[in-house]
């Protein structure tokens, strides 16, 4: 007889469960020492392994409290045929027993909750089961044998916020802990998996070939093992097996954010999409070979944040390393993961805790970077992380984060619109209202991830990425604006404002609306619209071939060679309009002409400029000033330089200068590499200031 249960993965709401009274818990506990007790005395296997079984007779709840910090709950599948009802039971163990507990760790997606189905657990009918977990369950279940997984939608009270946030903090442990972790793509509707993993295979064993390597890549099948077979390797560029390919990588799980540390932290991973199955190292490989490249239809195809992601996933495979040397900043990380997407807005933080980072590591006395709770807000959590950032690093860095979303825009002629907003998913597209001279007025839908909940100095990581902060590049090739006097948070009881020390260099008093380019070659009308409006400012032409790439080269460097970078910056101007430099600057157009004739590389200097205006601003302040904003700036933000900053931002004053609101960072040239010093002695009327940014 079953029991239908009061679970909180049942469709309709459910009553909180209760404490479990005191006399249950502490012979819970007596039988957790003296099973420890005996693994002690008797060394456990994989057939001899015990576990304490909650209990199967029918009760009110499925979820009883866990008796420990380090407890945590794994499925026993139970065998059964493929026509059977699904029966299962949860199964008490301690994460970080001796031996650790033997287990498989399931990563997959949540999917919808419609057309949810049932199963038995420890005797009750548990309903609400979402569908992709179910077929994951149905494909894992051997006929003749128990299997046991961690998975979270079962083994984690979901409805549970204190639970919920211990296991959380177990998560990274759970990952590295499992014997394997099994990665669940779905059903293979279209028939599509085992194709892709035999072009997957053929790709990497041509490698594998050329390198002499003699264990060759395969994948499984309904208990077959495969190889590439005769296959052309790659397939040609037209072939329609690429579709196969990308389809893998259009898979949803690819955006999920938990899947990440899932993957990342692995000791071994296996890939199973309907009846094929592959390992992830092969992925991997593939993934590197693809990547390299030159076929240019080939990477076009793939060219998607999925395959962006999946590329990531295996980049960072070695970050659960010891090697500290391969270890990047919490705040990086957060920066890079923006593409990956979460149900709840907290896990974009708390999703990457797991990882070992030059801040913190999780699995030593250091600890996680930040701990997890899901008891406070969204803002309260990504205002506690910009803080955090902040006092560990002693820099300003993180604001150089803040992407504002642009509420008007340049439309290039020739764009499709809809490309315009490809770093946000289609639902939260927003309309627009065409004004004049290619100009885009942007309505953002309601449920576009908020920022008015935010303070205006907290970096959203739940929208994608809009354009490459100034400051992401590696030691050498960074600026250094306010680096002369060390960064100090002024103490404020408010949690939510950030007080600064700094000095206003300039008022803004034009912008030019940024431009959301796509593709070079399709934005040629937006950079002439561009170069056009600087040359209008009267200043020289390398202080605009600066402000409109930051100072940098394609490759993100600082810019050393200054004649190189004239050169190129002439050399594009010719490549636009042959008479433009004798226009814009008649008395030096003959040698600026013969420097790029010369020297000059137009396409170096047109990537550059791409990759920097993306959703960027060119901005001539009062002072005359030329440079490089956020797309939200408007005439009359200050351009200011804070102490412990690398770059100036451009705050606007709010309620007649109580407080500011910190629109994001800027390039200013003349002002990246502590010029402010020297330039405050010799303007005395401009002095250091509070800054209560809200």
């Amino acid at each position: 007889m079953t029991h239908t249960s009061n679970n909180p993965l049942d469709a309709e709401p459910r009553p909180q469960p209760q404490p479990r009274p005191a006399a249950r818990f502490q012979l819970c506990t007596i039988r957790a020492f003296l099973r420890t007790l005996v693994a002690c005395l008797l060394p456990r296997t994989k057939q001899n392994q015990s576990y304490e079984a909650l209990p199967e007779e029918p009760s009110k709840q499925l979820y009883e409290a866990l008796p420990e910090k380090n407890s945590i709950r794994l499925l026993n599948i139970h065998p059964g045929a493929a026509d059977e009802t699904i029966r299962c039971s949860l199964i008490l163990a301690g994460i970080d027993e001796d031996p650790p507990p033997y287990y498989e760790a399931l990563s997959y997606v949540w999917g919808g909750t419609e057309d949810s189905r049932s199963i038995i657990c420890n005797g009750l009918t548990v309903h609400g089961v979402r569908k992709n977990l179910f077929d994951a369950l149905d494909r894992l279940r051997d006929p003749e044998k128990e299997r046991i997984i961690w998975v979270d939608g079962i083994c984690m009270n979901q409805e549970d916020s204190e639970e919920k946030t211990a296991q959380v903090r177990l998560m990274q442990h759970i990952y590295r802990n499992a014997r394997h972790v099994i990665v669940w793509l779905g059903t293979d509707e279209y028939d599509e998996a085992h194709r892709c993993f035999e072009i997957l295979c053929a790709v990497v064993n041509e490698t594998r070939n050329r390198e002499s390597k003699a264990q060759l890549a395969t994948f499984r099948s309904m208990g077959e093992e495969y190889q590439a077979g005769n296959m052309p390797c790659p397939p040609p560029v037209e072939s329609d097996d690429w579709t196969n390919v990308a389809a893998l990588f259009l898979n949803k799980w690819f955006v999920r954010m938990w899947v990440l540390q899932e993957i990342v932290l692995a000791r071994s991973a296996t890939f199973i999409w309907g009846a094929a199955e592959i390992d992830w190292v092969i992925i991997g490989e593939a993934l590197q070979t693809i990547r390299s490249s030159e076929n240019r239809y080939i990477n076009n195809l793939l060219e998607n944040r999925h395959w962006q992601n999946a590329d990531f996933m295996n980049r960072v495979s070695g970050m659960g390393a010891d090697e500290q040397k391969r270890r990047v900043a919490f705040m990086h990380l957060l920066d890079w993961t923006r593409s990956f997407e979460v149900s709840d807005a907290r896990d974009k933080v708390y999703g990457l805790l797991g990882f070992p980072t030059r801040d913190a590591d999780p699995r030593n006395s250091n600890g996680v970077f930040m701990e997890p709770r899901y008891d406070i807000s969204v803002a309260e959590t990504y205002a506690k992380v910009a803080k955090k950032v902040m006092e560990k690093s002693q820099t300003l860095d993180i604001l150089s984060y803040i992407n504002h979303r642009p509420d008007v825009v340049y439309c290039p002629g020739g764009l499709i619109k809809d490309q315009h907003f490809q770093h946000v998913p289609k639902h939260l597209y927003p309309t627009w209202t065409e004004l004049p001279d290619g100009i885009l007025q942007l309505n953002w839908p309601p449920d576009y991830p908020s920022e008015k909940e935010l303070p205006n100095w907290v970096p959203n990581w739940n929208t994608g990425v809009v354009t490459v902060a100034l400051i992401g590049f590696p030691k050498g090739q960074q600026y250094a604006a306010g680096k002369h006097k060390p960064q100090k948070l002024l103490e404020i009881s408010n949690p939510n404002t950030l007080t600064l020390k700094g000095v206003i260099i300039d008022v803004v008093s034009e912008v030019l609306p940024s431009m959301p380019l796509t593709n070079i070659m399709e934005s040629e009308d937006g950079l002439r619209r561009l170069l056009r409006w600087c040359i209008s400012t009267g200043a020289p032409p390398f202080a605009i071939a600066r402000a409109i790439t930051g100072g940098r080269d394609s490759d993100y460097r600082l810019v050393t060679d200054a004649d190189q970078m004239l050169a190129d910056f002439c050399a594009y101007i010719q490549s636009l309009d042959t008479d433009w430099l004798a226009t814009a600057w008649p008395d030096s157009a003959s040698h600026l002409s013969t420097l790029a004739t010369e020297r000059g590389n137009p396409q170096m200097l047109q990537e550059t400029i791409w990759k920097f205006n993306f959703y960027r601003s060119v901005f001539i302040a009062k002072e005359g000033n030329l440079g490089l904003g956020p797309c939200a700036m408007q005439a009359g933000d200050l351009v200011v330089v804070l102490w412990g900053g690398q770059v100036p931002f451009v705050l606007r004053e709010e309620d007649g200068g109580d407080w500011y609101r910190c629109v994001g960072e800027c390039y200013v040239d003349g002002f990246m590499q502590g010029e402010v010093a020297e330039w405050l002695v010799e303007v005395e009327s401009h002095k250091e200031r509070v800054f209560e940014l809200r």
